[in-house]
């Protein structure tokens, strides 16, 4: 599948008459009205990506929600597949997919779009509420290194 397919694909599944991308590249898309998910394809015509900012944390619990953010993202099991980051430079949480084109059958690329919106609603709701529901500030309230630790802790720098 190349990327002219992908956009004609989605066109017909979302019964649009065509996809234009704006002058960055970037397809709009309006759920609902009120969820935007960006799709671009890659330069080199091989990926596609889509993605979409869930929210922002507050100051006061970054670090507690940073943490249940990295936890989902080990393995996906917490993202259905997808990847959640921060906006370089800001506290904006970001969701990301991105798949080869090859791997797309010809409803993939619509199977992608579905689930990625399903799982862009689910972590907007839930990400007000990931301070309360992790277990980040009761580990971190338990992590603290001692003079004793500090021993078992010299082999990490071997792999740094």
């Amino acid at each position: 599948m190349n990327a002219q397919l992908v956009v004609e694909e989605l066109a017909a599944k979302l019964q649009l008459d065509a996809l234009e991308p704006d002058e960055d590249g970037l397809f709009t898309f309006l759920i609902d009205g009120s969820l935007s998910i960006f799709m671009r394809l890659a330069p080199d015509d091989e990926h596609v990506m889509f993605f979409a900012g869930l929210g922002s944390l507050d100051k006061e619990n970054a670090d507690i929600v940073c943490r249940a953010l990295l936890e989902s993202n080990n393995f996906w099991h917490g993202t259905g597949g997808f990847t959640l980051s921060l906006i370089p430079g800001t506290l904006n949480v970001l969701l990301t997919a991105r798949e080869r084109l090859v791997s797309l059958s010809e409803s993939g690329v619509f199977d992608l779009f579905d689930r990625f919106i399903a799982a862009t609603q689910v972590w907007q709701a839930k990400l007000p509420y990931l301070a309360e529901q992790s277990f980040g500030q009761q580990i971190l309230d338990t992590l603290s290194l001692t003079e004793q630790d500090e021993p078992a802790m010299n082999h990490l720098g071997r792999f740094a």
